[in-house]
């Protein structure tokens, strides 16, 4: 009966920590969300990845680019944080596009081309602009829980940021190294 006391009396302590823990963990992925990072990627020109060398993501032209060190790109760095997105409870991605006067744009992928690009709440609108999130790991971005972001050169030594949905390159520009 003793043994029986103890055990009624420990599950209240067990749910009060377990419902702790929950709590922290959100809190933690809360600040996680809230916090300003930047973006890069790391990739080779020759597609050898002995050569990989980290390039920053950067906006212009309401495209996302990567500035490589071995070909340069012009542009504002990405500077996001996750932020919810309108009407639903899931998290967008939003980004400074200017340093000044400050100024934020939705990222998202255009539902036609798969470009990742930027711009207002209405140019979201028809697009894929939600949910975004960190992967399991917490290093890479994942958009619909897909991390298939991939660097097609539009132009030569202009990269540009696409999203392969599919997983197949189906959708993106033909022709092109990706």
């Amino acid at each position: 009966m003793a043994l029986f006391l103890m055990l009624v009396n420990a599950i209240p302590t067990v749910i009060g920590t377990a419902e702790a823990l929950d709590v922290q963990k959100k809190e933690d992925l809360a600040q996680k969300h809230k916090a300003k990072f930047f973006m890069t990627a790391n990739f080779a020109l020759d597609g050898k990845a002995a050569h990989e060398k980290e390039a920053q993501v950067v906006l212009r032209d309401n495209r996302m680019y990567l500035n490589h060190p071995d070909a340069p790109k012009e542009g504002h760095r990405f500077c996001g944080y996750y932020f919810m997105y309108p009407g639903t409870e899931e998290h967008g991605l939003v980004s400074t596009i200017q340093d000044n006067p400050p100024m934020l744009n939705w990222i998202y992928v255009d539902s036609n081309t798969l470009e990742v690009r930027y711009g207002g709440r209405a140019d979201t609108v028809g697009n894929l602009a939600h949910p975004w999130e960190w992967s399991e790991d917490e290093v890479n971005l994942t958009l619909e829980e897909d991390e298939g972001f991939v660097a097609v050169e539009v132009e030569p030594g202009l990269w540009q940021i696409y999203f392969d949905r599919n997983g197949d390159f189906s959708g993106l520009p033909t022709g092109k190294k990706i």
